[in-house]
């Protein structure tokens, strides 16, 4: 964890800290922006943490450009089906790590599928051989430590899994942050069809254990949702 964000927790610099399993949250006004008609409130809620944690990877961590080809690690989770739409939104080719039932949904946002694992660099290199001008790195581990042999040379780092060891190989660490113009453009583009919202589950309230399970289990598609009992569709 970068000591920055630590003490960010520590002096209540972070509103998010305290989590939003409830009916009624108080947050400062900087966090929030207006629900568009065309947003139901179910893809509203699932837009903030992920679209906001993939727009600052995508647009001020690696200034994405239409040139570029980008890797992005986790591609069909919640974070990563965001990342993919928004460096296709902006021009870029993008190729895209997931489980092989995911493919199909990757395509669908425009990336170009490969399986994770230990063919997953020979995988990479076949669609890409010049190399990767950008990786999104969102899981860590064997897939981060494979990053110095797909990318090009310059080429560009973010990550959100493992602050040390981003920083080490030259990338960048993003812990999201709130920002209403951010959010607002999100917003925006979810409401025109650019941005697809796409939620995998939702759950009640009194099942929400049984939400964290599914995404702590991996696999996703998109957004886990919790659903207060008399919350609008």
């Amino acid at each position: 964890m970068d000591w920055k964000v630590v003490r960010g927790y520590l002096d209540g610099a972070f509103p998010i800290q305290w989590g939003t399993l409830a009916e009624l949250v108080s947050v400062p006004v900087r966090c929030v922006a207006t629900q568009p008609a065309e947003l139901g409130w179910l893809e509203a809620a699932a837009l903030p943490l992920a679209g906001l944690t993939a727009y600052q990877c995508i647009h001020e961590a690696l200034e994405v450009r239409p040139d570029d080809t980008v890797l992005v690690h986790g591609a069909s989770g919640g974070v990563g089906s965001f990342a993919v739409k928004l460096a296709v939104h902006m021009g870029a080719r993008v190729v895209g790590t997931a489980s092989p039932r995911n493919h199909d949904y990757l395509r669908s946002l425009g990336g170009e599928p490969v399986v994770y694992g230990h063919r997953m660099v020979e995988s990479v290199r076949a669609l890409a051989p010049d190399g990767i001008d950008a990786v999104v790195d969102l899981v860590g581990g064997a897939a981060l430590d494979a990053t110095p042999e797909l990318l090009k040379e310059g080429g560009r780092l973010v990550g959100v899994a493992d602050a040390v060891r981003v920083q080490k190989l030259g990338g960048r660490y993003v812990f999201v942050r709130p920002d209403t113009a951010q959010l607002t453009e999100l917003a925006s583009l979810a409401a025109q069809g650019s941005l697809k919202v796409n939620v995998f589950a939702t759950f009640p309230f009194e099942n929400a254990v049984d939400a964290f399970d599914l995404v702590e289990a991996g696999h996703t598609r998109g957004k886990v949702v919790i659903r207060l009992e008399d919350s609008a569709d």
